[in-house]
């Protein structure tokens, strides 16, 4: 009976390894999601420091931080403030990012500008 009790718990089934590793960015907290757009932003952050010249990139990154503070202010005292301003940052960097890959270089064209056939 004992051989057969440990044999149970040699066979009990395990999650697999790769299904307990979770993205942090599914979580559904406001802090996590905050962490998350941070993340995301810093990203897009890295890759525009290979397009823009030091001085450039420091004026971006400042004036964009402004502007998106400005255009979210209604949202200043709210929890979800750090992570909107973040994800307006994220996208405008995303924009140039996208310029740079598919400006007038090869005839290629942005998905942003796809239009729909």
């Amino acid at each position: 009976m004992k051989l057969l009790l440990l044999l149970s718990l040699v066979f009990v089934p395990l999650p697999v390894y790769g299904e307990q590793l979770k993205n942090p960015c599914d979580e559904a907290t406001q802090t996590m999601m905050s962490l998350c757009a941070g993340d995301k932003l810093n990203k897009t952050r890295t890759e525009l420091k290979t397009i823009l010249t030091p001085e450039a990139n420091e004026q971006w990154n400042n004036a964009s931080y402004k502007v998106c503070k400005q255009v979210y202010k209604l949202y200043e005292m709210g929890s979800m403030y750090p992570m909107i301003v973040a994800d307006c940052n994220r996208r405008m960097n995303e924009y140039l990012i996208e310029l740079d890959d598919y400006g007038v270089k090869s005839g290629k064209t942005s998905p942003i500008y796809s239009v729909p056939e």
